[in-house]
């Protein structure tokens, strides 16, 4: 709770941040509600317009549902835990661990498809607590539920089955349920859930099916099959501590392993079963992105839903260890460490722009360390200007981005909230961006006939093939807005004014 207070006093009393890119196209998403789209499924859109309907068109409105999500996570994590190991001072151990995890501080607060997955995430597996340590059966139709919700924010959340599968699997007292139809009733339910996508996909040429694919490997691959692994794994190390990550693998270890170190930790039965039900959903997740790694290029947030139970397991594993006299004097350095580690970053992330002059003295540009919150800077500026530059245009003049996020931002950040075009998946070679709901969206198309002859604002660079250029009789800059933090020039973007809009064409090649 002190965490959604903070976080609301710091997204609406002067906001150092403006909207991400994703939380701008899910609010542009939510003005047009729908069964599917392009990339994901509907959830968010949902949940980010009931939010304005109740409180405006307000960046803090956006933002709202992912603090509240937050907190429903954060209980669903304390009763978990003491579920399993009955233990009250535990489960607010495990729930105080999770706010010293850089990735999950910023995943509770910026609203993307990320928070109501994980919180899909997090209840599916009390659920399936439920069905499996408690012998309910309604559970299981629960279970089902929730986990086709889960993917309506997500479509990776039926890999969830695979670890509890592993799970029903490897435990004996469980290996039972295998001969019941629940399992299967539960998966069956889930897989109902894809209705929806698939009706909208049939009407649009499958496109989600084929982004989905490509973002993968599994069309395309991307990447270097060997630096994928390790980066993903750098890249895991920085997002959630190293320090964490090392107590993660020592605790996973310390399971594996079976032998006298659970006789010296005092284990019980219960605990080892309910340790094996935390690793086997959070491991073979991980286990999953990893083995995706060798084909695909992937994003630091897709493994965390793997950390929700195994974060779990770290807290037990620093509990067991704190108990033992010959163990305190060693983990409980490291310890400290890992939580001043944990609220310093916490700290950074929501202020970063302090560390903007003093690292530009060193000749260290913002950019070099700080690039995705560089990107939430200035947004609304930009948005100001181009409205500005919009308003002295004549009638009929619309706006035009290089990029669909940038399209999105100038959307929610100009005044007037007009919608704006994406021109990116027209582009060629490098400047080429992939096709999105722009394209999609009647009234975003721009091989929209009824938009030839008209004047656009063309916000941001030209591109190197001169596609934009050649789409109007003439093109102008007209201003250059530039973005300056604490002193520090961080961003800059030019704003064109293009006369008598002739069309444009879509490249031969895909950009799904």
């Amino acid at each position: 709770m002190v965490g959604f207070v903070g976080h609301l006093f710091y997204l609406t009393v002067n906001p150092p941040i403006d909207l991400s890119g994703d939380e701008a196209q899910y609010w542009e998403w939510s003005r047009s509600l729908d069964l599917s789209y392009y990339s994901k499924g509907p959830l968010v859109a949902y949940i980010i317009r009931a939010s304005c309907e109740l409180f405006g068109e307000k960046m803090w409105a956006i933002r709202l549902p992912a603090l509240l999500i937050a907190v429903a996570t954060s209980v669903l994590t304390y009763w978990l835990t003491r579920r399993l190991f009955s233990s009250h001072k535990l489960a607010l151990g495990a729930v105080a661990l999770t706010h010293t995890v850089p990735l999950f501080v910023a995943g509770g607060m910026l609203m993307t498809i990320d928070p109501p997955f994980y919180f899909c995430w997090a209840a599916t597996t009390c659920l399936a607590v439920k069905a499996i340590f408690d012998h309910s059966r309604f559970a299981w139709f629960a279970l089902g539920l929730m986990t086709g919700v889960g993917l309506l924010a997500k479509y990776a959340m039926p890999l969830w089955y695979v670890g509890l599968f592993v799970f029903l699997i490897l435990d004996p007292a469980s290996r039972r349920w295998l001969r019941t139809p629940w399992p299967y009733l539960a998966v069956l339910i889930t897989i109902s859930f894809f209705t929806p996508a698939i009706m909208w996909n049939i009407q649009n040429d499958w496109v989600t099916f084929k982004h989905v694919a490509r973002q993968t490997g599994v069309t395309q691959k991307e990447g270097n099959f060997l630096l994928n692994p390790i980066q993903m794994l750098a890249i895991q190390f920085g997002v959630i501590g190293p320090l964490f990550a090392i107590f993660m693998v020592q605790s996973v270890w310390a399971f594996a392993r079976r032998t006298t170190s659970f006789v010296a930790l005092g284990v019980l039965p219960d605990e080892f079963r309910a340790l094996k039900f935390l690793v086997c959903l959070g491991g073979s997740f991980f286990a999953m992105v990893l083995l995706l790694s060798l084909r695909a290029e992937i994003e630091p947030n897709w493994p965390a839903p793997a950390y929700f139970t195994l974060t779990i397991v770290v807290a037990w594993w620093i509990g067991k260890n704190l108990l033992i006299e010959v163990q305190k004097t060693r983990l409980r350095p490291w310890l400290i460490t890992h939580v001043v580690f944990g609220l310093v970053s916490a700290a950074l992330l929501h202020q970063t722009q302090w560390l903007y002059a003093p690292a530009s003295r060193l000749g260290i540009h913002p950019r070099k360390f700080d690039a995705q919150l560089v990107k939430m800077r200035g947004n609304e500026e930009f948005g100001i200007a181009t409205q500005k530059v919009l308003d002295r245009q004549q009638a009929g003049t619309f706006v035009i981005a290089r990029a669909y996020q940038e399209a999105a931002l100038l959307a929610f950040y100009m005044p007037g909230k007009m919608r704006v075009y994406h021109i990116g998946s027209y582009l060629h070679g490098i400047d080429q961006t992939r096709a999105s709901q722009w394209d999609i969206w009647p009234d975003t198309n721009l091989l929209d006939p009824a938009l030839i002859g008209h004047d656009a604002v063309v916000f941001g660079d030209l591109d190197q093939a001169g596609v934009i250029a050649s789409a109007f009789e003439s093109i102008e800059e007209v201003d250059r807005v530039i973005i300056v933090r604490q002193g520090v020039e961080i961003r800059q973007r030019p704003i064109f004014v293009g006369k008598k809009f002739k069309g444009v064409t879509r490249p031969q090649k895909g950009s799904f």
